[in-house]
């Protein structure tokens, strides 16, 4: 295998917590490197070996990745809202061991009054100087690029947060810039943002010639901006609905949004339905505008509420948006309709819920008429509707519940159907009751436009000595039989498209933290079943490239076994390769009839020149199939031998 340059990440010696706070259990939570740590050179190979040799042995010969020269590009703009910064900031931006830094950036001034969290670098300090360096072709093996956050304290400099980018990320190749959130270097876990930098990072080839100016950002204009917070959904998933009372905020810039119907929210799905709009001071060029901020907190009164507040842990989710992903109207008569879109509010790096809002930036202040009425016409309007709900029973709830009771309540109206119960009293006590019943709630007023139905809320309920509840919701949506399935099938687009994203960050971040078990759990599977040899096999022979002998067939359900030997003068293999493809035969006729799901599972091997790459195909049956099965594999182990004993002759 050829060599390849490893990069290491860590943590830097000034940023690990000291053995005297570890002492007291306040140990820093860091899941990845927050800074390049070195390299190493390796080449690894894995091989099968029932008498391996434990030991050192000398290197005679290696020979480095192919590499060319790389540049590196920053400009950085403005910082908003940083965490524990003092009168100024700097940044530096490292690749490798190469590095960059920038110039200082004060403390924003507005109205002789600074602003917390806000820092703008200079027009002449934006640039940084460009930095060269040689790096592999691959870009694969190229280390990680780091943005530092500097700030001076009492104690002398400090870094506070930190941006790390792969080679990889879109971003580096656009040449345009960007707003970034940065992460604390004290605790990466809880995926907490600690401000965000505008910054423009381009690495490309050296070879490639183009200009470098950066974009001007200190002409500020008027904007008239305009909210719309209609609902959320599903919020806090761990947290029960009599525990929420949520509270939205909207940040952009040095303005802030808040609804007047905060006070009045309680459960999973608030419902707000409400506008927010003025006029508002931007960067003239909206890409350098800061991003719109969303929060949404839990303002429950109360001793645990207190000490939620005091521990920060009131916040039940956020997201951002670059200004550019508002709606943008020139003028006040093109914004004529809502576009509404369903946003997933994150906490700790995992979803928190939805909220469906619209976001709105018109460009000309001027002659924005009646803007109340205009918006308020907007709004989806309203017909009464007749709510029934056919409730047979309930099934299979583990642990099963006692004399349960259903209680339903539509999301936002003041209207709450009277608790349902069993049909009957000998029925209650089993673990699958009925209820056989119709639950009926007139004369409601709800959205004519599907989209903004609320949700219908389920709670079930234990009676039973040990109590507690169950809760879901239904998407009113689902249940407008008025609407035209063009709407609907629309709306269900917007719900569903925000569930797939929502399911996929909690999947990547479940990965991410139990990455280590998981490789380490793969690594002690494939090596225990290497032998177990029932899959494609491709062989490699001295002098030729594994690239074209790897190329395996592998058929689901069949357990088939194809056996790939590359051609070679010197070598008389014909003999072998149709022995070999007599036991494939009759391996598959062993595996036909299996019902059990199969899996493939990838290993290397490798003795010298002599490298193996085996996919097997598993077949977890342990029937009447498995003496037949040993009796295969163990001609394969043979054959296996032969292969090796033929090397050794024709070498």
């Amino acid at each position: 295998m050829p060599y390849r340059w490893i990069n290491l990440y860590g943590i830097p010696k000034d940023d690990r917590t000291s053995e005297i706070v570890k002492m007291f259990g306040a140990k820093k939570k860091v899941f990845e490197g927050t800074e390049y740590m070195g390299k190493v050179l390796m080449s690894l190979n894995l091989s099968p070996n029932e008498k391996p040799d434990k030991g050192r042995f000398p290197l005679n010969s290696y020979r480095e990745p192919p590499s060319m020269e790389y540049t590196l590009f920053a400009d950085v703009y403005e910082l908003q809202g940083g965490i524990d910064c003092g009168e100024n900031v700097w940044i530096k931006v490292s690749i490798g061991p190469n590095f960059i830094i920038s110039a200082k950036a004060d403390q924003t001034m507005d109205k002789d009054q600074l602003v917390k969290g806000s820092y703008i670098w200079k027009t002449s300090k934006i640039m940084l100087d460009e930095k060269k360096a040689q790096f592999p072709t691959d870009q694969t093996q190229i280390p990680d690029i780091f943005v530092s956050l500097y700030t001076k304290t009492f104690w002398g400099e400090k870094r506070v947060a930190y941006l790390r980018l792969p080679i990889s990320d879109p971003s580096l190749a656009n040449n345009d810039p960007k707003w970034y959130p940065l992460k604390s270097v004290e605790n990466n876990i809880d995926d907490k943002k600690v401000g965000f930098l505008l910054l423009n990072l381009h690495f490309t080839s050296s070879k490639k010639k183009g200009s470098r100016v950066p974009k001007r950002r200190n002409i500020k204009a008027k904007f008239y901006f305009i909210i719309y917070i209609h609902a959320g959904y599903d919020l806090a998933p761990n947290s029960p609905p009599d525990a929420l009372f949520p509270a939205v905020e909207i940040n952009i810039a040095a303005e802030t949004f808040t609804p007047t119907k905060n006070a009045n929210q309680k459960g999973k799905n608030p419902v707000w339905e409400e506008f927010m709009h003025r006029e508002i001071e931007l960067t003239e060029n909206l890409e350098f505008a800061s991003n719109i901020t969303v929060t949404i907190k839990n303002s429950a009164k109360g001793l645990l509420a207190k000490g939620q507040e005091l521990f920060s842990k009131n916040i039940i989710g956020e997201f951002s948006i670059p200004a550019m992903e508002c709606n943008i109207y020139k003028k006040r008569s093109e914004f004529t309709k809502l576009e509404p879109k369903l946003y997933i509010l994150y906490k700790d790096g995992l979803p928190q819920g939805r909220l469906l809002a619209s976001f709105n930036i018109i460009k000309a202040t001027k002659k924005l008429g009646d803007i109340d009425a205009a918006l308020n016409d907007m709004k989806s309007h309203k017909v009464p509707c007749n709510l029934e709900f056919a409730v047979v029973g309930i099934r299979n709830l583990v642990p099963a519940f006692k004399n349960p009771t259903i209680h339903m309540s539509v999301a936002g109206v003041n209207v709450q159907a009277p608790p349902l119960r069993s049909s009957s009293e000998l029925d209650s006590d089993q673990p699958n009751p009925n209820f056989l019943d119709v639950i009926q709630i007139p004369n409601v007023d709800l959205p004519e436009d599907p989209l903004y139905l609320p949700p219908i809320e389920l709670e079930i309920k234990n009676n039973g000595l040990m109590g507690g509840s169950l809760y879901c919701s239904l998407q009113g949506w689902e249940y407008a039989e008025w609407a035209v399935s063009s709407r609907i099938a629309e709306v269900a687009n917007i719900f569903n498209a925000a569930m797939v994203q929502t399911t996929s960050k909690a999947e990547e971040k479940k990965k991410e933290v139990n990455k280590k078990d998981k490789n380490k759990e793969n690594r002690e599977t494939m090596n225990k079943d290497v032998l177990k040899a029932v899959g494609a096999v491709a062989i490699d022979i001295p002098g030729g490239d594994l690239k074209n002998v790897i190329s395996p067939e592998y058929k689901k359900g069949k357990g088939e076994m194809e056996i790939l030997l590359k051609k070679n003068d010197q070598w008389d293999l014909e003999n072998l390769q149709e022995e070999l493809n007599d036991v494939r035969v009759q391996t598959a006729e062993a595996n036909i009839d299996s019902d059990d799901d199969l899996m493939a599972r990838t290993t290397m091997a490798s003795d010298s020149n002599f490298r193996m790459d085996i996919i097997e195909e598993l077949d977890c049956t342990k029937r009447d199939k498995d003496r037949e099965k040993k009796e295969k594999k163990g001609q394969i182990t043979k054959l296996f031998d032969q292969i090796k004993e033929l090397k050794k002759v024709n070498c």
